[in-house]
This record gives C-alpha cells, sequence and structure tokens, in this order.
C-alpha cells in the first residue's frame, strides 16, 4: 500500500487488468447462448433485492468495449488516497485460544504500532519489467501419432503416441469458448515411503504455486495476462497428473504450461516458506473448529486410524520437507509414457492434432509402467460409537455412515445413488418436516472401485443435543422401512430426480471427461457410459430394498456425534 501511495501504479499493471477483464468478459459474450439458467436466477434476485442493474450480456460486453479503454492511471489516484486513510483502518486479530508467550494486549499494541509506521517505511518503485519473454524458450522436437481409433459409442477419439502417451478426445458444443482437460498416470503418493508420505501430498501444491520452468508466479501471472488458461499439476493417493482449461484459442498456452509443469517444474522457497505458515495457521484453528473435530473424528474412525489417514495438524507438518517434495515431484512424473490424456469442448481437431504430436508426444518416457499401491486402508469391521466434544454452541452434529466392502458394478453403485435418494427424501419428510428435529438432514452415497470395492452411505444431520438419541432412532426406523421394501413412490421420485441431473450432465464438458477418466481407470467398455437410462428402468423396489440390507445393518455402522464443550 505504502509503494502504491508513492508512486502508483504502473501502465503495464493496468493494461494486463483491463486484458483479463476484457477477455473474461468476451468470453461470456461468446457462450451467451449456453448460460445456465440458475445464472438468470441468480443474477434477478440480486437485482431485485440489492437494486444492482441487470444488463444482457450484449449489453455489457458494449460497454467493456467502449469503457475499459478510457480509464486512465490518473483515476487511480483519488481511489488510492481513499484506501489509505487511517480513520477508515479497523484491525481485527484471530489468534487460538490458548497461545503462550505474548498477551492479546501485547500483540494488538505491537500489531498497531507496525500499522502505524507505514507511512514512514522507504519502499522503491515497482519496476514492470516483461519484454517479449517467451512462455516457453525451445519448443520440444515433436513426436507422432502412431495409432488412431474412432469410439463409436461416445463420439470420441482415441489417439496411441509415439512416447506411449494415451489421449482420448471427444469434441463438443456445449461452451463454445471452453476445453478442459485431465491426464493421469498411475502411482500417486501411494509410492512414496511412509516419510515422504507428507511432503507428497503436498508437492503438486508447492510446485502449482511456485511458477514454472524460468517464470516466478509474478512473471507467469504477466505472461498469462488476457488468457482464458489454466493448468494444475495434482499427485492423488493413486495417480498422478494434470488438469486444467482453455478457451480454444489459448489452446497452444495451455499445452505449454502442460510440458513445463511436466518437464521443468519449480519450487520456490519462499513460497514453500509462506505455504507452509498457512498451513500451520490452518492446523491451529482445525484445532478448536468443531465440524473439524467432528470430520476428523469420522474420518480417522473409518479408516482405522491409518497413518496414511492421519488429518492435518501441526505436529503433522513437522514432516513437510521442502527437499522431499521438490524430489516426489520429480520422480512422481520423470516417466509419463503410461499418462493418459482425456479432452473434451469445443476444440478443432487439426490443432488438437498438432499440440499433440507437438507437446505431448515428446513428454519424457523411461520405459515401462507403473501400478498404485493398495495402502490398505479399510473401514472398520464392526460399529463404531463415538461422542466428541467442540465448540460451546448448544447444538449437536451427528453423522452416521454405513461402510464397508462390496462387489463394484455400475448397477450395485447405482442402487445405492437410489436408496440414498429415496431415504433422503423421506427423513427430510419425517425428521425434519413433521418432527421439527433439524433444520437439515441429508443423505450421500459414495462408491469406489480403487484400490479395492468399497461402498459408504453418511446421514448427517445437526440437532438439539437433548434430541440427539430421539432423532437417531426415527432414523434407524427409516432405514428398516427402507430394507422392508419402502414405496413405490419414493423409488418414482428417485428416479425423476436421477434422470433430470443425468440429462443436465450429459450437456456438460466435466461429465464427459470425468466418466471417461473413470472407464479408463477401472477398464471398462465405453458402452457402461451410455447404459444408465437402461439401468434405471429396470431398477425395482426389490433391488433397493435388498440394497439396503446389505449395505445398511443395524450391527455394522460408524456414529459419530459433535456435542458442546462440557
Amino acid at each position: 500500500m505504502q509503494r502504491v501511495g508513492l508512486y502508483g501504479f504502473t501502465e503495464g499493471e493496468l493494461e494486463r487488468e483491463k486484458s483479463n477483464l476484457l477477455r473474461s468478459e468476451e468470453s461470456a459474450y461468446k457462450q451467451r447462448d449456453q448460460v445456465p439458467s440458475q445464472d438468470f436466477v441468480d443474477q434477478y434476485v440480486d437485482h431485485f433485492l440489492s437494486g444492482r442493474p441487470s444488463p444482457s450480456i450484449e449489453t455489457e460486453w458494449a460497454l467493456y468495449q467502449e469503457i475499459l479503454p478510457q480509464i486512465s492511471l490518473q483515476e487511480f489516484d483519488d481511489v488510492v488516497d481513499l484506501w489509505n486513510r487511517s480513520e477508515d483502518r479497523a484491525l481485527l486479530v484471530v489468534r487460538p485460544e490458548e497461545t503462550e508467550g505474548i498477551s492479546d494486549e501485547e500483540l494488538t499494541a505491537a500489531t498497531l504500532s507496525q500499522l502505524e509506521q507505514v507511512d514512514t517505511l522507504v519502499v522503491e518503485p515497482y519496476v514492470d519489467t516483461l519484454g517479449d519473454l517467451p512462455l516457453m524458450s525451445v519448443i520440444p522436437e515433436p513426436g507422432s501419432i502412431v495409432a488412431e481409433e474412432q469410439i463409436e459409442s461416445i463420439d470420441a477419439r482415441r489417439w496411441t503416441l509415439s512416447n506411449g502417451v494415451t489421449v482420448i478426445a471427444k469434441q463438443t458444443d456445449f461452451r463454445d469458448d471452453e476445453v478442459e482437460f485431465r491426464a493421469f498416470s498411475p502411482g500417486g503418493h501411494s509410492l512414496a515411503t511412509d516419510e515422504d508420505h507428507v511432503s507428497a501430498t503436498y508437492a503438486a501444491q508447492l510446485v502449482g504455486g511456485s511458477g514454472v520452468g524460468p517464470h516466478d508466479t509474478v512473471t507467469l501471472e504477466k505472461l498469462l495476462a488476457g488468457k482464458r488458461v489454466s493448468v494444475s499439476p495434482f499427485i492423488g493417493e493413486l495417480f498422478e497428473g494434470f488438469s486444467g482449461n482453455a478457451s480454444p484459442e489459448d489452446m497452444e498456452t495451455m499445452f505449454q504450461l502442460i510440458a513445463l509443469y511436466a518437464t521443468a517444474p519449480r519450487l520456490d522457497p519462499t513460497f514453500f516458506a509462506s505455504y507452509e505458515a498457512r498451513l500451520h495457521s490452518v492446523a491451529e484453528f482445525r484445532a478448536a473448529e468443531p465440524d473439524a473435530i467432528l470430520w476428523d473424528a469420522v474420518n480417522t474412525i473409518r479408516r482405522q486410524s491409518h497413518f496414511r489417514a492421519r488429518p492435518l495438524t501441526v505436529g503433522l507438518l513437522e514432516e513437510l520437507y521442502m527437499e522431499r517434495a521438490e524430489a516426489v515431484y520429480g520422480e512422481r512424473f520423470a516417466n509419463l509414457g503410461d499418462a493418459t490424456f482425456v479432452f473434451v469442448g469445443a476444440f478443432e481437431w487439426d490443432d488438437l492434432r498438432t499440440l499433440t504430436s507437438t507437446y505431448l508426444a515428446s513428454l519424457p518416457n523411461t520405459g515401462g509402467s507403473e501400478e498404485w499401491r493398495d495402502l490398505e486402508i479399510d473401514p472398520p469391521p464392526q460399529t463404531e460409537d463415538h461422542v466428541v466434544h467442540g465448540g460451546i454452541e448448544p447444538r449437536s452434529n451427528t453423522v452416521l455412515l454405513f461402510t464397508g466392502d462390496m462387489e463394484w458394478k455400475r448397477q450395485e453403485a447405482l442402487e445405492l445413488r437410489v436408496l440414498s435418494e429415496m431415504l433422503g427424501i423421506r427423513l427430510r419428510e419425517r425428521v425434519r418436516e413433521q418432527l421439527g428435529g433439524t433444520y437439515s438432514i441429508s443423505v450421500v452415497a459414495r462408491d469406489s472401485s480403487l484400490p479395492d470395492d468399497e461402498y459408504r452411505v453418511y446421514i448427517i444431520f445437526g440437532s438439539d443435543p437433548s434430541r440427539t438419541e430421539e432423532l437417531f432412532g426415527e432414523v434407524m426406523a427409516e432405514v428398516e422401512w427402507l430394507r422392508s421394501g419402502g414405496e413405490q413412490e419414493y423409488l418414482d421420485k428417485a428416479k425423476e430426480l436421477l434422470r433430470t441431473e443425468r440429462a443436465k450432465e450429459l450437456r456438460e464438458n466435466e461429465f464427459w471427461l470425468n466418466e471417461i477418466r473413470y472407464v479408463v481407470q477401472r477398464s471398462e467398455s465405453f458402452e457402461e457410459i451410455t447404459g444408465f437410462d437402461t439401468l434405471l428402468d429396470e431398477l425395482t423396489l426389490e433391488d433397493v430394498a435388498a440394497a439396503a440390507q446389505l449395505y445398511m445393518t443395524d450391527e455394522h455402522y460408524v456414529r459419530v456425534v459433535l456435542l458442546p464443550e462440557e
């Protein structure tokens, strides 16, 4: 603030911000016929509640083009003066309740003293230099596409590249200014040692926040000004890879970022120190945050206190090392010959082919392929019933979890979704509306086939602490209703909800991106994606009841209740 107050912003900063705003509005204008109805609803509600103008996107685009070029640096001088007025400053210091050393009064006084001395700081003008610096100075030697296949069932294409990389692409017209992608290679931090686990968990975030190649974060932000593009590396438990999106006209920038994050990552010590400090702050506050206390207990119990499933604490962060994070990242991305890239969106095939050959077919392949490791993080075999305490508000939160092994098939996964919808409707009617026991009660079903076949059905509700046991009994009574057969009207409602949801999903790039990814990771046929309607139509009350009897038993569940501090 002192630097801006003394010297103002630079012309380059202003032009980059103008470019970003104009590009964002242009994207909205290009996709003006593909705006979700909910966006209009939100805009109109905001207009009627706040009086904020609600112009059409055509009008907004015209205004941006007309007004943005007229904004000059001189107009910011008065704004900066307003920002720096001492009489408008408010100081809020938040800290853990039990902190040794400095008292609240001493901390407040010290912070106020620092604020009062801001005007005496000696700072140099910001030097805004960039020149003609390219994002990628050396374009890699292209590889080639060595095999091609048409995937008729989902109208997509599969390419095999000269370095072993697989590309699956589906062209869509859902969003005219959007191409999404996801890349994954088996391994993830399951292959890291226990000693490196924490460093491996945060390695991708640390690299992703440090810039890339020769560019630090500030320079990278400047280079990407006016572009609609995002690429992020990730290292999950079973896979490492990249995710992101771009406007069709910025696809080459997206591909260059992929190549740089794969072959020229960087980990900035300054960013590491900042990120580690933020994690420490989060860990300190989580220890006293009621919802964190509740969910840490739930996840610890359902994972049987596995070493690799420890919640975030200050103690855990003692195992985070910059050098090991950097080393693990390098190991995970050293061989991408077994990677699969999935692209969905409004790309042109010739453009995708050229960019794939140049930037993906040249990615490193050290030979062979890896497999992720099953860490055997399994649910408990018996009932677990626990109470935890946190906060002073007179309320309780209950998480009831049915979890265990299953034999994963799409039919079984669909049965879980349907039974969760039916039970959710029934519980809202009974527990919330008839009994007035809670403001909100939800049922969420999850299934997984990797690393092994497991299911989870969560029932989550808040209530007055005195009614916790009463409402738990009501919930279990409704579970028994479902096991005993349920009612056809609830099945019909659940089916209709899922049909409506699927119709919407079929027009979303992200849906296809994820479905293609799941099929590849599970080694399924792509025809499975299109079989949803048939499975749903054939589902009967008897199927749902049998699933409830199998997955939701009185003898096997996890319950954790959060109560106020005693």
